[in-house]
């Protein structure tokens, strides 16, 4: 039983190491730096990953700083931001709540 026990973690910490790599690779490869609204907190228009999509409809709703982007839910990114897919949205958010824990 123990032989399981110690299969079933290594499976889940390989599984948790594979999302955070996924999570990563989706960050890269989505910067923009040529968004501009001045009024932005410069931690969320420099955010790992943020583009300019995000950024738009994030500064339309009057979302204008990191925790404004950490405090959302998924659905409600997604809501605002169409062109942002779950994957995109979860890791923005997860990447913008990343100071809490330091």
């Amino acid at each position: 039983a123990s032989s399981i026990v110690g299969s079933l973690k290594s499976s889940l910490k390989a599984s948790c190491s594979n999302n955070s790599l996924a999570n990563e690779l989706l960050l890269q490869d989505a910067f923009n730096d040529d968004f501009s609204d001045p009024t932005m907190e410069d931690a969320l228009v420099n955010l790992n990953g943020i583009t300019n999509d995000v950024l738009s409809a994030l500064s339309s709703n009057n979302l204008k700083k990191l925790d404004d982007l950490a405090e959302m839910s998924v659905g409600e990114l997604m809501e605002i931001c169409d062109k942002v897919t779950e994957k995109e949205a979860s890791a923005l958010i997860m990447e913008a709540r990343k100071p809490w824990f330091n």
